[in-house]
């Protein structure tokens, strides 16, 4: 039996499920429970994935979706105990009660690094914490610790790729902030992203936080130690929009393209190395691009919203757009 008063005791995540066999990016969670295990001291099986799958398809599907969010009708709360046991946990997921959403705010409970972030045995003070929010009539509590809201995004990759079947065939989805430098490959995208991502996960983001921001280098020759690659790749990863004539990055110049100087090349005017036959990328941050690239297959998805135009987003299977004025 676990203690729930441990934190080491379990760890966990929560993904959506469409009552079927399909789970919502599955390899995010299990990394990121992975990730979790090891600050907490609980070894999991190399076939997590491969377990969860099989234990999905012992369930008969579900047929009764009334009153349930039509987009994520069923939670999946997956477990694993100290002992390695792992467990699946199905829930509904009703409809919110209002939109836009209503939230309070509290105080997150007091645990220490590196447990703090974890999804872990001690999860109690969290599930107060929801009660309290249906208590005062809202749809979720919002943490905060010193005045910063708690949450996932220090865990989030740097990049996301995904196969899909789309009406034109299958097509292979790379997503990322602003761009992949021509330069890279998919594999550099992977190993550079996954590398800046291990150091904002560690126990010592903070002073990877101190040393990382900067516009130089602004080219790959000019670096001389690991922490200007770390810097020089989060500016291509979350930065970039222009390269300069020598291929070095110009952060400076944030316009548009017809107006920028005429040294100045977007990134996706180069031939990029990432791409072949069916990979289709995907970038926001350039809001003055207003989601036109000129290019078939790459999407600019960052229309402005927080400069009072569009929100926009795409439906990848076929690449219909779809648009909303921002919200007063």
């Amino acid at each position: 039996m676990s203690d729930s008063t441990d934190p080491s005791s379990e760890v966990w995540t929560t993904m959506a499920y469409d009552g079927n066999k399909s789970l919502l990016a599955p390899y995010l969670h299990f990394n990121r429970l992975l990730r979790h295990s090891h600050i907490l001291g609980i070894d999991v099986n190399a076939d997590l994935s491969k377990i969860v799958f099989e234990e999905l398809g012992k369930i008969p599907n579900i047929e009764d979706y009334n009153k349930l969010n039509e987009e994520i009708p069923f939670l999946v709360k997956l477990k694993v105990n100290r002992e390695g046991i792992i467990s699946l946990e199905i829930r509904k997921n009703n409809l919110w009660t209002h939109n836009p959403l209503q939230a309070i705010s509290m105080m997150v409970p007091d645990f220490e690094l590196p447990i703090l972030g974890t999804k872990h045995g001690d999860w109690q003070q969290y599930d107060n914490a929801r009660e309290q929010a249906i208590k005062h009539k809202s749809d979720i509590a919002l943490l905060f610790k010193d005045d910063f809201l708690i949450d996932w995004l220090r865990s989030l990759p740097f990049h996301f790729i995904k196969t899909i079947d789309t009406k034109e065939g299958e097509k292979e989805f790379v997503m990322t902030h602003a761009g992949i430098p021509p330069h890279w490959t998919k594999k550099e995208l992977i190993g550079y992203s996954n590398k800046l991502s291990s150091n904002l996960i560690s126990n010592d983001y903070r002073n990877f936080l101190k040393k990382i921001f900067g516009n130089k280098p602004d080219h790959p020759d000019k670096c001389k130690k690991e922490e200007e690659v770390l810097r020089l790749n989060i500016n291509f990863l979350t930065r970039m929009r222009f390269y300069n004539p020598d291929g070095s990055l110009e952060l400076d110049y944030k316009g548009k393209v017809e107006t920028a100087p005429n040294n100045l090349k977007p990134w996706f005017e180069y031939k990029l190395k990432i791409l072949e036959e069916n990979t289709h990328l995907l970038f926001g941050h350039w809001a003055a691009l207003n989601g036109v690239t000129g290019k078939d297959n790459i999407t600019a998805l960052d229309t402005g919203c927080a400069w009072g135009n569009k929100l926009t987003a795409i439906r990848l299977e076929d690449n219909s757009n779809f648009s909303c004025d921002k919200l007063n």
